[in-house]
């Protein structure tokens, strides 16, 4: 296993920093407005678990053709045969350690990638928000059983003004309609409205009260304007549990975001197992020849798992468009060449 680690490591080394200088290029310029150093490195070092996924199953391929590439070469793997141990014995380290990672991968999918993503969502949100003298805002937010809706504009300095919110009950009936000039927003303190128009309404749909204040503090509602009215960008990659309390909320989900959210909790169901399409593809590929070049065993391993991350996203785009049943829309394409990768290792 351990001529195995170090591979796995520099492989995976090399592609994050593939990713790094494909991401600079794209949003240094715009994190550079930050202003802060340490926020930079940040951005950058929480970009990494959103692309392992990609970075795993590669990263142990190439690992698993150097390894046995360099057994084969050295007449190895013969002089073991014939001592009577199977190549399947001799891969057994290598499978343990796909399973390792394939655990790590779900893992990182489920808790780290999530709060990565979010934290990186965050940082860059603001910074592209800082090119702008203006912007209006207009999001939805959910909070226990009230839904508050809002429509306000934000000048360059992140100062609010014509905030209208409308919040209403777990019915969906409309409770309270709130109008002010002016407000802040501080996620620790929540919200601070100034000049304010307050409506609250009856069951019959009645306005009951009408009240206007010069301040109304909300410390209670949390809701970050900037996030939420981009919020949309983060729906894609929801964690197995942000999905479960989507779908149990008791809100009314459509057809083809339930169909959206189910793939994706599938996928993060069969990731993992795509860490052993490049461990049973491998060693096959690998041993093959006993003169065949390295590079070239390579290129051949990568042009592989380019077709099944093609096929892959294929098969999970026809899942979440509501094409294809879920599960199947999820796991056809792994099984498929985790089932190829099994057959040409037996063979072996």
């Amino acid at each position: 296993m351990r001529s195995m680690l170090l591979p796995f490591v520099c492989c995976t080394s090399g592609f994050i920093f593939v990713f790094f200088i494909a991401n600079v290029q794209n949003d240094l310029s715009d994190m550079l407005k930050l202003d802060d150093t340490w926020k930079v490195i940040t951005y950058y070092f929480l970009y990494i678990p959103d692309k392992f996924a990609y970075i795993a199953p590669m990263s142990l391929l190439l690992a698993t053709i150097y390894c046995f590439s360099s057994l084969n070469r050295n007449h190895e793997i013969t002089a073991m045969r014939s001592a009577g141990l199977s190549i399947t014995k001799l891969s057994a380290p290598i499978y343990v350690f796909s399973i390792l990672v394939g655990i790590g991968l779900f893992i990182s999918s489920e808790y780290i990638e999530p709060y990565s993503r979010l934290k990186t969502f965050e940082l860059i949100t603001k910074a592209e928000s800082m090119n702008k003298s203006s912007e209006f805002h207009v999001f939805t937010a959910f909070d226990k059983k009230l839904t508050r809706k809002w429509a306000l504009s934000s000048d360059e300095d992140k100062n609010f003004s014509a905030i209208q919110l409308l919040e209403y009950n777990e019915e969906g009936q409309l409770i309270r309609e709130i109008e002010a000039l002016s407000g802040s927003f501080n996620k620790e303190l929540g919200w601070h409205f100034e000049n304010v128009s307050i409506a609250e309404f009856a069951d019959d749909h009645r306005i009951k009260k009408i009240q206007k204040l010069a301040t109304y503090p909300r410390p209670e509602i949390k809701d970050d304007p900037i996030l939420l009215s981009n919020i949309d960008e983060l729906k894609g990659t929801p964690s197995l549990s942000q999905i479960n309390n989507e779908l149990s909320s008791g809100r009314p989900v459509d057809e083809k975001r339930k169909a959206f959210l189910e793939t994706r909790k599938f996928s993060l169901f069969f990731s993992p197992f795509s860490c052993f399409i490049g461990v049973l593809l491998g060693i096959p590929i690998a041993t093959s020849n006993q003169r065949s070049a390295g590079m070239s065993s390579a290129s051949r391993a990568i042009g592989i798992m380019l077709i099944y991350y093609i096929i892959n996203g294929l098969f999970i785009n026809l899942g979440r468009n509501d094409i294809l049943p879920p599960f199947i829309a999820a796991g056809l394409g792994t099984i498929i060449f985790v089932s190829w990768g099994f057959i040409a290792s037996f063979k072996e």
